[in-house]
């Protein structure tokens, strides 16, 4: 069961070298978006229960190539793709809204990836990203109280922030907490 699922996983993986997405794991047909996009992470531990390093390496072609571009673009929210003569054309790009739940599955994944490997550059990509809750994001704004541990739920526009805290965004911001305390660069 875990090979077939990771099998699917891996066929909605984009290839295509010098492109921004490449490495992307799509979320749905020619959609990708940010939130609950767990594919890494999944590949990573399935890789790992099954002792298939194929699987990990799809998962660390993704943390490679393509989160370096999403935290180089001041993250995204999602995009569309259309293949033409093997390429990816991508279309209705959006950076906003940014959520919690876009932010963590790339922490968790990453630090995962220094599980796996060993690399100390993925708890240095993990940390990197998860300063999006310090306030290393498009509003320079903290999204992560530490006082209250409150999260807030994200950034409406480039620098609207919006300060609810809904329960799946404080839950998002405390597991990355979690995740990544005690990390140093």
């Amino acid at each position: 069961m875990m090979n077939h699922l990771a099998d699917g996983i891996m066929m909605m993986q984009i290839e295509d070298p010098g492109n921004f997405c490449d490495g992307a794991f799509l979320s749905w047909q020619n959609l990708w978006h940010a939130y609950a996009n767990l594919q890494s992470y999944a590949l990573l531990s399935a890789g790992q229960v099954l002792k298939d390093p194929h699987m990990e390496s799809h998962a660390l072609y993704e943390i490679d190539n393509f989160y370096p571009a999403v935290y180089a673009r001041g993250y995204l929210e999602s995009f569309w793709i259309r293949m033409k003569k093997g390429r990816a054309i991508v279309y209705d790009l959006k950076s906003v809204p940014q959520i919690a739940y876009g932010i963590r599955p790339m922490v968790f994944a990453c630090m995962k990836a220094y599980e796996v490997t060993g690399d100390v550059k993925y708890k240095a990509r993990a940390s990197q990203l998860a300063s999006w809750f310090s306030g290393q994001n498009p509003a320079h704004a903290a999204m992560y109280d530490p006082m209250t541990g409150i999260g807030f739920d994200g950034l409406s526009g480039p620098a609207q922030i919006n300060r609810n805290s809904g329960a799946e965004s404080t839950i998002e911001a405390l597991l990355t907490m979690q995740v990544m305390e005690g990390v140093k660069n």
